[in-house]
């Protein structure tokens, strides 16, 4: 089944607007609560979209495929589509995002809300299309693209000894893959 929408390339694209918005509008970061949250909740609503029109009767087969040429001479492809255990983490991923952002919501200071809501929102933009992949190149530069906004997550966010954190984490998973 073809989506005549791409619902899934939508439901990446909105985070990462959110996310430039905060990055290339400086005054809009220090309602970088609030902003992170309303495209994390519009990616919700896409998520929810995205159930309405997905066939559950045919659950095992993939569906809203989107196919367009990316690098041809290599023969990858941006080509998303989910099956039903796609789409439930796809739903579980923009279920998650819009927790996190509101469980952050006293513990990161407001002056930085807009770097982690932002942070957050790539993330999630990334996660969303490794998890509806079906070329593997794409779900590889996804994959390792997802260890960027992680790395600054861990080094601007995470506890005393965060910065090694960080690239042990970077280091490790970069090797791994």
């Amino acid at each position: 089944m073809n989506a005549t929408f791409p619902v899934l390339t939508t439901m990446a694209i909105v985070p990462l607007a959110g996310a430039l918005l905060l990055w290339l509008v400086p005054p809009l970061r220090r309602q970088g609560r609030v902003i992170g949250l309303l495209f994390a909740l519009a990616t919700l609503g896409v998520g929810i979209w995205t159930l309405a029109v997905f066939d559950a009767s045919q659950a095992g087969t993939t569906q809203l495929t989107e196919t367009h040429s990316w690098i041809p001479f290599l023969g990858v492809s941006w080509a998303l589509g989910v099956n039903g255990l796609g789409l439930a983490l796809e739903l579980l991923t923009v279920f998650l995002v819009p927790l996190v952002l509101l469980a952050s919501w006293g513990e990161i200071p407001a002056d930085r809300q807009g770097l982690f809501s932002g942070l957050v929102l790539v993330l999630e933009a990334f996660v969303v299309v490794i998890f509806a992949a079906r070329d593997v190149f794409l779900f590889y530069i996804c994959f390792e693209a997802m260890l960027v906004p992680v790395y600054f997550l861990i080094g601007c966010f995470g506890g005393p000894r965060r910065r090694r954190a960080a690239l042990k984490f970077l280091l490790y998973s970069l090797a791994g893959g």
